[in-house]
């Protein structure tokens, strides 16, 4: 045998020893993959197992950390709770409970505790006032002076009630005495208006109407129609008898003094031009004048009426020496 082939012997001898080693170490590999694979189909299967397991054991440690906190707690806050309810007067933590009000009645009681500190607000800002705290420094009233004061005017309050109520009830009947004094009113209008109608008639007769020129009444009227008609029969005789020197003219002209008017009489000289009254005339003119009225014809026709007694020509005829 070469020294070769001794080293490879020697070498070879080397591999199968590691070869039974490793062998060996496999097969107890393999034992422990198979007792830590467990029931798992896989490896694989087995970890995700196992991380699975230590989740759930982490979280069952932090739960349990956490239970614990909250035991704390709860202990803490029961603690503080049961020492709140003994300064409040209750003898144990049950009976405190018990006394507990629902979320409706807190509510409530929150709605009035805010009205009535609002309400506190507004009194305070009231009471903070410079004139109510001067107000408030200065001596105390005298009560029983204001209550004469408050006695008094209850009485006079009284008294003004009386009064008003009177005056509503005065008031009432005056309105009904307006509505009737209307309704009269009305009535009388038509009344009214028929005697103005009949008045304005009886002046414009009379001759007291506003409106007319002269006081005539109206028989005047009618005679001053007449009288003309006699003046025009008498002008023609007495310009035959005067030569065309006079002439008798009717005149309406008012009268003096307020008196009646519409039955005047003027004769015009046709030397002078102007007008004269009857009266003015001197007893020739008058004769001239006269001669040619009704009252000196023989007789008289239904159409030149005589002259009255009263009338200014007539006065002035019987003034005529015979």
């Amino acid at each position: 045998m070469t020294q070769q082939d001794s080293t490879a012997t020697a070498g070879l001898s080397d591999r199968n020893a590691n070869y039974d080693n490793l062998s060996q170490r496999h097969a107890e590999l393999t034992a422990k993959l198979d007792a830590a694979r467990g029931t798992a189909p896989t490896l694989a299967a087995r970890i995700d197992d196992l991380t699975r397991t230590a989740d759930q054991l982490e979280q069952a440690a932090e739960a349990s950390r956490t239970a614990a906190t909250a035991s704390q707690t709860l202990h803490t806050r029961t603690s503080e709770a049961t020492d709140a309810a003994t300064s409040q007067g209750f003898s144990t933590l049950t009976e405190a409970e018990q006394a507990l009000l629902s979320e409706q009645d807190l509510t409530d009681l929150e709605e009035k505790i805010n009205k009535w500190r609002e309400a506190r607000a507004s009194h305070q800002a009231v009471l903070d006032d410079p004139i109510l705290q001067e107000a408030a420094a200065q001596p105390a009233a005298d009560t029983d002076t204001a209550a004469a004061l408050r006695a008094a005017a209850d009485d006079q309050h009284a008294q003004a009630v009386t009064a008003s109520s009177t005056a509503q009830s005065r008031t009432t009947e005056l309105t009904d005495l307006t509505t009737a004094l209307a309704e009269v009113v009305e009535r009388l209008k038509a009344l009214e208006n028929a005697h103005s109608t009949a008045r304005h008639l009886a002046d414009l007769a009379t001759g007291n109407a506003s409106g007319t020129r002269v006081r005539m009444q109206l028989e005047a009227y009618v005679l001053a129609a007449r009288l003309e008609q006699v003046v025009t029969a008498a002008n023609t005789r007495l310009h035959l008898m005067s030569e065309g020197r006079y002439a008798l003219r009717h005149s309406d002209h008012q009268a003096a003094h307020g008196a009646r008017s519409g039955l005047g009489l003027e004769i015009t000289d046709s030397w002078t031009g102007h007008p004269r009254k009857t009266d003015t005339l001197s007893g020739g003119e008058s004769f001239f004048a006269s001669s040619p009225s009704p009252s000196a014809w023989p007789t008289s026709s239904p159409t030149k009426p005589a002259a009255t007694p009263g009338h200014p020509l007539h006065r002035r005829r019987l003034r005529h020496p015979r």
